[in-house]
């Protein structure tokens, strides 16, 4: 039976409480053919993925969509990351005729499976 964006949420969230070879607490990996058998489906589309990163955002968490995998961490998780200075922004600002409306590059929402 398949599950709601919602309770697939809910189980990423209590799978990354559970311990993995004594690490706790960590971001992990689902397969594709995982996160369907979690969710109870045969597809898996870009809005139910879009559904469950909304209702795992609400618990501080994030659904990070790769080709292979996908990734499920808490925010928390990330906070270690570099971040990007000053001067590389700049570096790589576009120079003024290079600008153009934000939503030209923007594709029609479709609703992909994977």
């Amino acid at each position: 039976m398949a599950r709601t964006a919602q309770e697939t949420a809910k189980v990423l969230s209590d799978i990354y409480d559970e311990s993995f070879d004594n690490d706790s607490y960590e971001q992990f990996q689902v397969g594709w053919p995982e996160l369907r058998s979690i969710a109870g489906v045969q597809k898996l589309t870009t809005t139910y993925l879009n559904q469950v990163d909304k209702h795992l955002r609400d618990l501080e968490m994030l659904l990070v969509v790769c080709d292979s995998f996908l990734l499920v961490a808490r925010q928390l998780d990330l906070s270690h990351a570099r971040s990007m200075p000053a001067r590389l922004i700049e570096q790589y600002l576009p120079d003024a005729e290079e600008l153009v409306d934000p939503g030209d590059d923007i594709p029609e929402d479709e609703d992909d499976s994977f």
